[in-house]
């Protein structure tokens, strides 16, 4: 048994961080320098040599990780998007999971959404005034978008936007429901739940996202609408960093069984330190369909895009000033100058992200990182 090789669910990336993934686990294995090089070296299908290699494989093997052999072997590995996929001849057509459709902006004074001193870390679920553009669509343009979006069989619309007078909100997600997509949902401020009949929209199949400022809210408002039907709401509870506490609204909707994300938002002035506390502190767990994905693909723009008040389109409300089209001509997002640069900017393409061996598995949000002054190909808020 003088070889030794990580199994096909096992991969190894190296760099800064240099790290081993488990796919079928999630887990993630850490490296020192030293072993990263034995890995390396062992992968390429050499021989055990030494007494440090042989106990560095007997960890890895302990772990799940990998296993002995008495000669060279060929591991083909667990990969749900190969490299032969990008070589077809005749491209398949993309695949949209979801559609962000902001129909106006928003027409109230909220503090947590107030851009001018704070920031959120979630813009792709939202009314917010991060978008202060002013309507000029007509409910036809829309009606248009949303066929041609039914066309192009987008699994989710999701319709936002506190839309005032101009446009029937309520009309636009029951002309959805009816164009037969498959999944569709609407964010709605809780200031402005008088003003849609969220009961009807349940009975016809539509999805609830009620946004909801921190404390600004009872338990008995949220039941109220939570019992019409739990499964078909999510609560987006937008918590201010290091000012307000969530566990109390996070321990009733766990005793409610009730969906729920929070967004955070942080004063303008916060220190990039402190965000990456919050969100790199913990590695997160991945998984064969995120690892292949993030090898070759941004895990959170791939399959999405967002439409602006004014009909442009951009590849999420985070950058909304990166327009690829707008919903009256839209033939030519599908392309490397279009959507398709920002759905395959992975973190091989992120400075310093790819030099990293923890590439593939952290968060990385594309909007937060520019509204902090990076560039759309860097990361500032991570230290590690």
């Amino acid at each position: 048994m003088n070889y030794f090789r990580l199994n096909e669910e096992t991969y190894f990336v190296n760099g800064t961080n240099p790290a081993v993934y488990n796919l079928f686990t999630g887990e993630i294995y850490l490296m020192n320098q030293r072993d990263a090089k034995t890995i390396v070296k062992l992968e390429s299908n050499q021989t055990i040599s030494n007494s440090e290699e042989a106990q560095l494989s007997r960890f890895l093997k302990e772990k799940g990780l990998g296993q002995f052999h008495s000669q060279q072997v060929f591991i083909e590995k667990v990969n749900l998007l190969p490299d032969w996929y990008d070589y077809l001849y005749f491209s398949p057509a993309p695949l949209i999971n979801r559609v962000s459709i902001c129909l106006t902006d928003c027409v109230y004074n909220c503090e947590n959404c107030n851009i001018h001193n704070y920031r959120r870390y979630s813009p792709c679920l939202c009314n917010s005034k991060e978008i202060p553009i002013k309507c000029n669509l007509s409910f036809d343009d829309i009606t248009h978008f949303l066929d041609n979006l039914r066309k192009l069989r987008v699994k989710e619309v999701l319709i936002t936007g506190n839309c005032g007078d101009r446009i029937d909100k309520f009309k636009v997600i029951e002309y959805a429901i009816n164009a037969n997509i498959n999944t569709v949902g609407f964010v709605h401020c809780y200031r402005d739940l008088d003003n849609i009949d969220y009961n009807k929209l349940f009975e016809m199949g539509a999805h609830l996202y009620l946004q909801v400022n921190h404390n600004e809210i009872s338990e008995e408002a949220l039941k109220k609408v939570l019992a019409l039907d739990p499964l078909k709401a999510t609560i987006l509870l937008q918590v201010k960093y290091k000012e307000e506490d969530p566990n109390p609204y996070i321990n009733f909707f766990k005793k409610n069984r009730v969906n729920y994300l929070i967004d955070f938002v942080f004063p303008k002035t916060i220190k990039k330190e402190e965000i990456s506390n919050l969100y790199h502190r913990n590695i997160p767990k991945v998984n064969a369909r995120t690892y292949s994905l993030a090898r070759k693909r941004n895990k959170c723009l791939t399959g999405s895009f967002a439409t602006l008040p004014n009909g442009d389109i951009v590849p999420c409300f985070g950058l909304e000033n990166n327009k690829v089209g707008n919903i009256k001509d839209f033939s030519n997002i599908f392309s490397d100058s279009g959507l398709f640069k920002y759905w395959n900017l992975n973190s091989d393409s992120i400075t310093p992200c790819k030099t990293c061996g923890l590439r593939y598995a952290c968060n990385d949000c594309r909007g937060l990182e520019t509204r902090l002054g990076a560039n759309i190909y860097q990361k500032i808020t991570c230290m590690r």
